[in-house]
């Protein structure tokens, strides 16, 4: 079972009280009619200020739930990106990593070939001069 709550002005509502009061303590037909005539007036203009309100209340928290939902994309979008980004950095670190640790293995693989080469061999020993 759900209740429901409205804002509702009350000064409208305790001046037809007042009137109500006055009339019971009067009781005069007329005026009483008068009296009545004026009560159902305010109170029908507090009912019409209450339901504009309401439907402003209803229109504007369309459009908050609007604005909510395109933000929450806007939001989901940058995060996609962000998540992209990072792992596009980690790639790129990986491979500066992989750069380095080959150059350093062709430098070895280098030096290895040209120590095991008979030309580097004879390079290396002294040349007996006559």
């Amino acid at each position: 079972m759900s209740e429901e709550y409205e804002i509702i002005p009350m000064d409208p509502i305790r001046r037809m009280e007042r009137r109500v009061e006055r009339m019971e303590r009067t009781g005069s037909g007329s005026e009483t009619i008068k009296e009545l005539t004026e009560i159902v007036r305010s109170n029908q203009h507090v009912i019409d200020d209450v339901v504009r309100i309401n439907s402003d209340m209803l229109k504007r928290t369309s459009d908050l739930l609007n604005s909510v939902d395109n933000l929450t994309g806007k939001l989901n979008d940058f995060m996609s990106r962000v998540e992209v980004t990072a792992e596009n950095a980690e790639e790129g670190e990986n491979i500066g990593k992989i750069d380095e640790k080959l150059a350093k293995l062709e430098k070895r693989l280098n030096a290895l070939i040209l120590s095991i080469s008979p030309r580097t061999r004879m390079r290396r020993e002294p040349v007996a001069t006559v």
